[in-house]
């Protein structure tokens, strides 16, 4: 069980935001002069003096919209339909109102209707559940960069740490011409895309990358951005090169960014770089994260996950916003090729590198003893970062599909850290102490997708990780450490303790997915799959003496652990979906194993019977409540 975690707050904001969401609804009908209703109809609201969109609308087939705004004030609302002469009304929506009606007649053109070719651009395009917004009804010639675009449309918004949002929901996935960039990291495409190029930005939601599975799963919040390029820029080089240097405080400061663009409809190549000593590092464990994005996690549904990496970073010290000093270089290699119709590959290599130094200084004066102390601290970071992923993706029909996924994290982390303090002006002591890591990650997927028939389709799904993390940590210090602890050997000068640890994981998730699907609002799904892991520990606890040697302190300080675990299940669910609520039971049976090898062999083999249930309640396209059991 999940549990019912947070659910408080969760409800708690939920009631919030909508009452803090939209705070005037405008609606009303559109119908012709013959008294007929209009079906998609458009209903474009403008701030009274700005060309920024701040509404969209399309009318249902009674001729009825209905348009959320954010805010009070006076809007220029624009009225169209194919056929007809377009209306601009000018509404004051008065602080206090909830709802504003319009009703809105439009007049049929006679002259529209006698034209043999007809060209009329709408900025703003519903069909189903994607949205396309027209780049240029929203450019205010300003824009410099895809996230200018973006935060010009309504809806739309880069957030602080550079990922896009759409109504509050965090995009999962940005397409450039339907096709990967570094793996559909929003925050990448949003500040490197020049704006020149963009046609159209299209919103997606609901999004999956499989259309067979399209209804079978809840994808509510998942959204994806599909960038449309200009004609004359789908097959074409383009690129920027931003310089700077400089003084401060006798130092010189540099900054290069080189981006290199090539876009055709079989074959991208995209290239992004910086080297700088600004203080900035252009690649933070944030953004890793991000790129980890579209990575299949499986077994979620079987109610089993487990996790055994600590960190596979080696970032997690960085504090850089107290550098002394930041060296900085980062380089992405993004690719992806269409040798066929029926095959696309995608990867990209990312390269990190950061050398920092920080320094802390404090001064304590003992009231009651009148003792002064110095301090002071000096931290050495360096760490480089490589980053590898490759997709392909194999689909000869529409009824068949076969993905493949690599991903390979490696990073070399050290610190070094000296610790002086002098008391009364006496012999500074120093204390150091030394950190390293070089964790090492490979993740690979294979999937394969199969409608046997139109309402059953097959899914049968493997993933395979493997960790390797080797800690090391040393400490040098002339005082006891631990004293009556470890074995110190205290005679020398400065005593060396080290720990070393290795920790070895590997995961094998393998699943059949079987789907039933009755129609658009239901189905049931049958699943048959394991997951194995084993986990290996080491450490030991030693002392380097001055001759190099090392001493180690015996077998109580010593750990050499292997864990292994199993769930064998089969589990059945149904979904439905009741207007704004979708409903999805569930039963699974399981076989669990354990087996913990320290200095002996202990196992257990346990069965059980697990009910579940998702609830997810759909208030409106930003809130979501979900109930997970």
């Amino acid at each position: 069980m999940k549990g019912f975690k947070g659910y408080g707050i969760l409800i708690f904001l939920l009631f919030w935001s909508a009452g803090a969401g939209a705070q005037v609804v405008l609606e009303g009908k559109v119908s012709s002069s013959e008294g007929e209703p209009l079906e998609l109809a458009h209903v474009v609201a403008y701030k009274n003096g700005a060309r920024k969109v701040a509404g969209f609308a399309t009318t249902s087939k009674k001729g009825n919209y209905s348009l959320k705004l954010n805010e009070y004030g006076v809007y220029d609302v624009r009225y169209s339909f194919m056929g007809c002469k377009a209306r601009m009304l000018t509404l004051r929506l008065e602080a206090g109102t909830k709802i504003f009606r319009k009703d809105v007649v439009l007049q049929v053109d006679e002259k529209m209707l006698s034209e043999v070719e007809l060209v009329y651009n709408v900025p703003i395009k519903q069909s189903g559940d994607t949205t396309s917004y027209k780049a240029e009804s929203f450019s205010s010639g300003k824009e410099k960069k895809l996230e200018d675009v973006l935060n010009n449309l309504p809806g739309v918004e880069v957030n602080d740490e550079g990922q896009v949002e759409v109504e509050g929901v965090q995009v999962q996935k940005v397409l450039v011409e339907g096709k990967n960039f570094f793996s559909g990291d929003s925050k990448l495409a949003a500040k490197n895309i020049p704006s020149n190029v963009v046609e159209e930005v299209q919103v997606i939601k609901n999004f999956t990358e499989v259309a067979m599975m399209k209804g079978l799963e809840s994808t509510e919040d998942d959204i994806a951005l599909n960038i449309k390029l200009k004609e004359g820029k789908k097959e074409f080089w383009f690129g920027e090169t931003e310089a700077g240097g400089g003084v401060k405080e006798k130092s010189a400061l540099y900054l290069v960014n080189p981006k290199l663009f090539y876009y055709s409809p079989d074959f991208n190549v995209s290239f992004i770089g910086s080297l700088t000593n600004t203080g900035r590092p252009p690649f933070t464990p944030r953004d890793f994260r991000a790129l980890m994005g579209g990575s299949q996690k499986l077994n979620m549904k079987s109610g089993t996950s487990i996790s055994g990496a600590t960190n596979t970073l080696g970032l997690s010290s960085m504090r850089n916003n107290r550098a002394k000093q930041l060296d900085s270089e980062f380089g992405a290699l993004n690719l992806s090729y269409s040798p066929s119709s029926s095959v696309d590959w995608s990867g990209f290599l990312i390269f990190s590198a950061s050398d920092m130094l920080t320094e802390e200084y404090s001064l304590r004066e003992y009231i009651k003893s009148g003792a002064r102390e110095d301090n002071r601290q000096t931290v050495n970071q360096q760490s480089n970062l490589y980053v590898l992923k490759t997709e392909m993706n194999y689909h000869p029909d529409s009824d068949t599909q076969l993905d493949y996924e690599l991903f390979v994290k490696y990073s070399d982390f050290s610190e070094t850290l000296a610790n002086q303090s002098a008391v009364n002006g006496q012999t500074a002591r120093e204390i150091g102490e030394n950190k390293e890591e070089r964790p090492l990650s490979v993740l690979q997927n294979l999937t394969y997708y199969k409608t046997l028939a139109p309402a059953h389709i097959l899914s049968v799904s493997g993933q395979y990780s493997y960790e390797n993390e080797n800690p090391y940590y040393s400490i040098e210090t002339p005082d006891e450490v631990f004293p009556g602890l470890l074995p110190v050997d205290y005679t020398q000068d400065q005593a060396r303790v080290v720990q070393d640890k290795t920790v070895k994981s590997h995961k094998l998730d393998t699943k059949a997915d079987y789907f039933w699907k009755f129609d658009q609002l239901s189905n049931i799904n049958l699943t048959l799959g394991n997951l194995y892991s084993r986990q290996q520990f080491s450490s030991s606890l030693f002392q380097t003496l001055a001759d190099g040697k090392e001493e180690t302190f015996g077998d109580e300080f010593s750990n050499d652990v292997s864990y292994t675990f199993s769930d064998l299940f089969l589990s059945a669910r149904y979904r439905r979906q009741i207007g704004k609520v979708t409903l999805t039971p569930g039963l699974s049976v399981h076989q669990f194993y354990l087996a913990d090898r320290q200095e002996s062999t202990a196992s257990s083999t346990e069965y059980g019977l697990l009910p579940s249930l998702n609830i997810l309640t759909k208030f409106k396209s930003s809130v979501l409540l979900e109930l997970d059991y």
